[in-house]
């Protein structure tokens, strides 16, 4: 099966083996190489510190400078299949050596620059594992190393068994002896003595020979059936297997392209699917469909995100590296500034899955080196969608006792930083979510609400506590509203006024509502403008379910107070106050103050006043007499010629001139006009919108 976009026509077969040692074991590894390479049918160009045994195409002395010759001259080009061998020493950098001189990266980046079709890049040095990911960034690449990063390989054990020429490695006796037969053989030879061997084939490549799998999909249902498939891999095999569930709605969805997946591979590798949810928990997998990496000891490796689920062989390149070099990776990529919102998606699951899943004390050490960033991050990145729901999950997927610590830092920040309004609404939002443990949630909001039973005064402590006590079941809510009943007792202002807005969330008890209105009702007036202006915002919210004449008493006192105080936001909360009540106030006399009050409003420096009061007009315009409105409509007017034409007053002042009698509106017309040749040729928006409308209404 030949993978789409890859070209078979294989021009030249070409090999290049690098030695920078004198030791007898690595001149043994450079002829045993040029042996099997020439019996493989390659051209081989060697680069050592002796000559090998078997003629050769070509041989240098292994110096940088002969070495870049030498392959400057190979000339190969993507047709051409192509096999990378370096033998001898590295130092931890991965950095090789050539007479006892190591080079700095140069060797690896002429040996990478190197044109192919396809190529193999096999390295048993010390720490050669730690130039894997110069190589596997690639496609139509194998690379193959004795053991994992800053390890030092026994070259000398691992190597003679790699390049033996022996019909037992042949394990499907198909007449090829492939590369993964090779590193199988080693391996069963007890030559590996590292943790990990690397061998990682990328995107695209195809491996000689007869494929040691079928590419169709098979059906795994028990534990035992999942074992004895996953006991067909040899060394450098890899199993991919869905794990799906019977209620699972996306999963059939997702299975024909799985399985064209498997017939696109061409057999190297084994595809199994399973609905057995028991075998998924096993592996600790509780989504579905999760697509899993195992190996030939059976161990899970990788779980493939839901993002890369569409090309699953991709996520061989990450298979062999380290879980904690991996997480590294994926914060230093999440941090990076560069990094699109929509890779941030994708990373940010990974990341978070993996750093989960370590024993608790690597997941808190994992979680401090995110959050100690995330915090000190600018506001900007705070507000990044993508990492704030990255550190939430990581919160909500945590162990309960990693969720208390973490969530007491993430409260303790906040409120030291009100205005970080992003990392307020996810932590208001963490307190309210199910998914949060509910001694974790109950806790929280026991520490938020003894603040506010000491008079703090933090309007998002408040609405927090509100929010999460609304997500609570009735039986949780309790000792809530009985706190907040025993706190309108208390002797400070802002308790009272705090417990009080927190009731009016959690209760639609008709008599408590009707105590907290009246505990309410005289903090309107309270010498404390902040106690004064949480009050009018507390019975505006209220308002709904105020009785008339109690709304009128309450009103007549709103009013007042906003044309006595001098702070715009207790000004702004009682008009807004005296605006929802309208509706029980339309019952009663209608009182020329209120007017009057109302028309000084329009003049107020707050675009928010403005409209509050045109709203309040507005809801007014149908009970005001012809002589009451032409003074309102001059005001509104007068607003729209001041500020932009704001869709609010002139909704409010066509409403209102619809009130008058044609003679009135022509009195009011000539006004206009009057105001029109006063303002000069100055344009503004009353003068295109306003007039053109009021000529309609005059004409009609």
């Amino acid at each position: 099966m030949n993978p789409v976009g890859i070209n078979t026509t294989v021009v030249r077969k070409v090999a290049v083996v690098i030695n920078g040692d004198t030791g007898a074991e690595h001149l043994k590894n450079v002829n045993d190489s040029v042996r099997e390479l020439l019996a493989m049918g390659y051209e081989v160009h060697v680069a050592s510190t002796q000559p090998p045994e078997t003629a050769v195409s070509q041989f240098v002395t292994a110096t940088p400078r002969h070495i870049q010759q030498m392959l400057a001259q190979l000339k190969t080009d993507t047709n051409d299949d192509v096999v990378i061998y370096t033998t001898g020493h590295a130092i931890p950098s991965g950095d090789f050596c050539l007479d006892e001189d190591c080079e700095t990266g140069k060797l690896t980046t002429l040996l990478a620059g190197l044109a192919y079709g396809q190529r193999v890049v096999i390295m048993d040095q010390c720490s050669s594992a730690n130039l894997r990911a110069q190589f596997v960034d690639t496609e139509r690449t194998l690379f193959i190393s004795a053991g994992s990063k800053n390890e030092t390989v026994c070259c000398h054990r691992f190597a003679p068994k790699f390049w033996s020429h022996l019909p037992v490695m042949d394990a499907n006796h198909d007449g090829v002896i492939n590369w993964q037969e090779r590193l199988a053989y080693a391996n069963q030879q007890g030559a590996n003595v590292t943790s990990l061997p690397q061998f990682t084939p990328t995107a695209g490549y195809v491996m000689p020979g007869t494929p040691p799998f079928t590419t169709t999909v098979k059906t795994v249902r028990t534990s035992a059936e999942l074992s004895e498939q996953l006991g067909r891999l040899q060394p450098g095999q890899y199993a991919f297997v869905m794990f799906s569930a019977d209620w699972c709605g996306y999963c059939p969805k997702y299975l024909p392209s799985f399985q064209a997946q498997a017939v696109q591979a061409g057999g190297q590798y084994l595809f199994l699917v399973t609905e057995n949810v028991a075998l998924a928990a096993a592996n600790t997998i509780d989504a579905f469909p999760t697509v899993a990496i195992f190996d030939h000891e059976q161990k899970l490796r990788r779980e493939i995100p839901n993002s890369a689920q569409e090309s699953v062989t991709r996520e061989l390149a990450g298979v062999d590296v380290p879980m904690h070099e991996l997480i590294g990776h994926h914060r230093a990529q999440i941090q990076n500034p560069h990094t699109p919102e929509r890779e941030v998606d994708n990373i940010g699951y990974n990341y978070v899955h993996m750093t989960c899943r370590l024993p608790s004390a690597e997941t808190a050490a994992e979680m401090e080196k995110f959050r100690a960033w995330f915090l000190a991050a600018s506001p900007a990145w705070q507000a990044s969608e993508s990492r704030l729901h990255i550190y939430r999950h990581m919160l909500l997927d945590a162990p309960i006792a990693i969720q208390a610590a973490e969530l007491t830092i993430l409260r303790d920040h906040v409120l030291a930083h009100p205005q970080a309004s992003a990392l307020w609404a996810m932590y208001r939002g963490l307190l309210s979510s199910a998914s949060l443990s509910l001694p974790v949630r109950v806790r929280e909001l026991q520490q938020m609400y003894a603040m506010i039973q000491q008079g703090v005064d933090h309007e998002e402590l408040t609405r927090t506590v509100s929010d999460a006590g609304v997500s609570l079941l009735p039986y949780h809510q309790r000792w809530l509203v009985r706190a907040s009943q025993k706190s309108l007792e208390d002797s400070h202002p802002m308790v009272r006024v705090q417990a009080a807005r927190i009731l009016l969330r959690l209760t639609h008890d008709a008599a408590l509502r009707a105590r907290v209105v009246t505990v309410l009702q005289p903090l309107i007036n309270d010498a404390n403008v902040r106690v004064a202006t949480l009050a009018c915002r507390a019975l505006s919210d209220c308002s709904d379910f105020v009785k008339a004449p109690l709304a009128l008493t309450i009103a007549r006192a709103a009013l007042p107070l906003f044309g006595r105080v001098a702070d715009p936001t207790l000004r702004l909360e009682a008009l807004r106050l005296y605006s929802f009540l309208q509706l029980a106030l339309v019952r009663y006399h209608r009182h020329a103050v209120d007017i009057a009050t109302l028309v000084n409003a329009l003049s107020d420096p707050s675009p928010e006043i403005i409209e509050t009061a045109a709203l309040t007009l507005m809801d007014r315009a149908k009970y005001l007499s012809p002589r009451e409105a032409i003074p309102v409509a001059r005001a509104l007017f007068t607003a729209l010629a001041r500020r932009s034409a704001s869709q609010k007053l002139q909704y409010t002042y066509l409403a209102l001139c619809k009130r008058l009698k044609p003679a009135e509106l022509q009195q009011h017309r000539q006004w206009v006009d009057a105001l029109a040749i006063a303002s000069g040729t100055n344009p503004s928006p009353w003068r295109d919108v306003i007039i053109p409308e009021l000529t309609k209404s005059v004409t009609r």
